[in-house]
């Protein structure tokens, strides 16, 4: 229910039912089977781009201890964002790697979009949880907003990709 393909289905008006399945909420409608099926591959991809690129790094001596907790935040960023199921506790399974990263202003900019995500999912749950399983505005909004960042929150995590990185 809190994955990217599933906000987007609700707000695209496909979501005819939430169901509670195995202690986890699905949705139920038009175009579900077919965003649920990549998840896996999807995964690999992401976790594979983000390998290489921290390898490309490393080889090149670019970054050194330092880099870790970015490359941590990303590494789990990369897995938890192409699962087809999302659970609030795992927005905070980057938090202990970003404020070991934060480092002037590109770390304080890479720490306001993480948080920024982390509100909007403790938006979502526990506050608006109820409207999100009833379709009701603005559940799947939230998750629309937040889903964004933690790509977001990816890609400026991502070696190579940083502010500083690019200037050097």
């Amino acid at each position: 229910m809190e994955s990217l393909a599933a906000s987007a289905l609700v707000m695209l008006g496909w979501v005819s039912a939430v169901l509670e399945d195995y202690g986890a909420f699905e949705v139920q409608g038009r175009g579900v089977e077919l965003t649920g099926r990549p998840s896996f591959p999807v995964t690999g991809g992401l976790l594979l781009v983000a390998w290489v690129l921290m390898y490309r790094v490393y080889r090149g001596e670019k970054a050194g201890l330092r880099a870790f907790p970015w490359y941590a935040a990303a590494l789990i960023l990369a897995f938890m964002l192409s699962l087809k199921f999302r659970s609030p506790q795992y927005v905070i399974w980057p938090l202990p790697f970003v404020p070991l990263g934060a480092g002037g202003v590109s770390g304080l900019s890479r720490w306001a979009v993480f948080l920024a995500a982390c509100s909007l999912t403790a938006q979502v749950f526990p506050v608006r949880y109820d409207d999100l399983l009833g379709l009701r505005f603005p559940s799947a909004e939230l998750l629309l907003a937040r889903n964004p960042l933690l790509l977001w929150s990816l890609l400026l995590f991502l070696p190579g990709h940083a502010p500083e990185q690019r200037a050097a």
